[in-house]
């Protein structure tokens, strides 16, 4: 890696074990919770060079175009954050029924 930038596109990758870490040794969430902060690093971390050097090689797998980028590369990146995102959003879904069901304001932590 020639430029700084990526540099940046891998510690966006590297960095989001430690942050993963630190929140669970720091706060001690529940399963829950720890299962959030892994989806939301998760989703935040498919912007690095690790998830672009993957979707690079699983998109030359289907194409035999001498390009740059093959047709097709992002779509998988684009994909799995969408799926990240809606289990995301189904899992906190989920909790804040349940807290709302016990007459816990749904605010309230």
């Amino acid at each position: 890696m020639e430029s700084a930038f990526g540099w940046l596109l891998l510690s966006v990758n590297l960095l989001a074990v430690p942050a993963f870490v630190a929140v669970v040794v720091r706060e001690s969430p529940d399963g829950r919770a720890t299962l959030q902060a892994a989806l939301a690093l998760c989703a935040s971390g498919a912007v690095g060079v690790v998830p672009s050097v993957l979707d690079y090689a699983f998109m030359t797998s289907f194409s035999d175009a001498n390009w740059d980028l093959p047709p097709g590369s992002g779509y998988p990146t684009v994909v799995t954050s969408a799926l990240l995102a809606l289990v995301l959003l189904a899992v906190t879904r989920r909790g804040s029924r349940r807290r709302s069901a016990a007459g816990a304001p749904v605010g309230a932590s």
